[in-house]
């Protein structure tokens, strides 16, 4: 992960070092915005859960976000999920400037995963490379953007099959938890759909999930459950199992994954606003200085292999 490449290549000062660097390139260092209309992202190395909303930026011009992933080393599924929601509601008002990876294989990756075609059918001009394809069934699920449960079925019967040698019983529960998924980004999120990935990594083939919507947020979906900020809404909705209305509780939503993911060895990361939650083995919570607006989720479901 991105933490420990970091350690191993001189600490936090030369990390800090390029991503200033990279910000500099889009002329927002030493500069403060104040603006709520949309964010730019401006990703510096690696981009996953650890690190996707220390990448944001405010919007610099108005009616314009620009997405930069020029310095891209290497992307999780939740980046991929998260830029594809943050475009996808950037579209709705104004103007989305994208700026591909400089690493050719990087590159390549993002077209292989997808992202070049869920770009133009946004309509957001890209020059990602064209990527032959070879079927990688039971490897990786390209970025996809899903309105109902049945688009996320593929997704959802993936980590059905990597987890069910471990427990059935599990399998079936995160199977029943990501359809509903599909279904409550419109109910929920307020937005026409969300988008998801998937790519087991590693020897060991875990496998990591992520799905993301450019909606409300976890704060905007539970306030009128009491949810003081958005810190504490995701308490409320992983920790807790509260959702937006009492006689819709369910037993299959993000309470039930999370729970089944951690009995299993896995663990599930969400981002929404400007709080991101782990739980797994150990629980963290933080805060990012810039918002997401919407809600990314990551969860990691270790295979049968795994030690």
């Amino acid at each position: 992960m991105v933490s420990r490449e970091v350690a191993r290549n001189g600490g936090r000062t030369r990390y800090r070092a390029i991503h200033v660097a990279a910000a500099e390139a889009v002329g927002l260092v030493g500069h403060r915005y104040v603006s709520p209309a949309g964010l730019v992202g401006v990703v510096a190395g690696a981009c996953g859960e650890r690190n996707f909303s220390g990448h944001l930026r405010p919007q610099a011009r108005a009616g314009v976000v620009r997405v930069d992933l020029g310095s891209l080393t290497f992307c999780e599924p939740l980046g991929l999920v998260a830029v594809a929601a943050l475009v996808d509601r950037a579209t709705d008002t104004g103007e989305v400037v994208f700026t591909s990876p400089r690493r050719p294989s990087v590159a390549r990756y993002l077209s292989r995963m997808r992202l070049g075609r869920v770009l133009t059918d946004l309509g957001v001009d890209h020059d990602l490379p064209t990527v032959r394809e070879h079927r990688q069934d039971g490897v990786l699920v390209e970025l996809t953007a899903f309105t109902d449960s049945g688009d996320v079925d593929r997704l959802a019967a993936m980590v059905h099959d990597t987890l069910e040698p471990i427990d059935q019983g599990a399998a079936g529960i995160l199977y029943s938890g990501l359809a509903e998924a599909g279904d409550n980004v419109p109910r929920h999120a307020r937005r026409r759909n969300g988008f998801l990935a998937a790519q087991k990594v590693g020897p060991a083939r875990n496998l990591l999930f992520a799905v993301a919507d450019g909606g409300v947020g976890m704060f905007g979906t539970l306030k009128g459950r009491g949810a003081r900020d958005a810190s504490h809404a995701l308490d409320l909705a992983v920790v807790q199992g509260v959702t937006e209305r009492p006689d819709q509780d369910s037993v299959t939503g993000l309470h039930a994954v999370a729970a089944e993911l951690i009995r299993c060895g896995g663990y599930l990361h969400v981002l929404s606003d400007d709080a991101h939650l782990t739980v797994g083995r150990f629980t963290t919570r933080g805060t990012a200085w810039q918002a997401f607006d919407g809600t990314a989720v990551q969860g990691l479901v270790r295979s049968a292999a795994a030690p």
